[in-house]
């Protein structure tokens, strides 16, 4: 009779648990339509560059280098005399540097960024493209 009574608890209890984690267990809802613009395009080209991350653009001197935080908050640094032209010699006078935070998956594949490097998936979310 214990047996029983025993089977029929630990049975009520697998029950309750059970409930309870089937319950407490939710689905994000997934809006495919988070943060991407639904409106009509020409063609493939007009829907990448309307969704893509915008650039910010930033001038500072070479021989200075320069420190900026992009509207995403991420701080760059760049030290004096980092670029060097085509020839190999410093850089002289002003650059105009090219800026995009590419924070979230969606960025990656929406700016047309790379997803994976020698044929193994970026793990971090995030990275960032620099054109001068």
């Amino acid at each position: 009779m214990k047996t029983l009574k025993n089977k029929i608890l630990l049975m009520s209890a697998f029950i309750v648990i059970a409930g309870i984690t089937i319950t407490s267990c939710k689905k994000d809802k997934l809006d495919v339509n988070d943060g991407i613009k639904t409106d009509s395009y020409n063609n493939i080209g007009d829907f990448f560059n309307t969704n893509k991350v915008k650039s910010q653009f930033v001038s500072f001197s070479d021989s200075l280098g320069g420190t900026f935080m992009s509207a995403k908050g991420t701080k760059v640094q760049i030290a004096p005399y980092t670029f060097v032209d085509g020839l190999g010699d410093s850089v002289k006078g002003m650059v105009t540097m090219e800026f995009k935070d590419i924070l979230q998956k969606n960025d990656m594949v929406l700016s047309n960024m790379a997803t994976t490097t020698n044929n193994n998936e970026i793990l971090n979310r995030e990275e960032c493209f620099l054109f001068v």
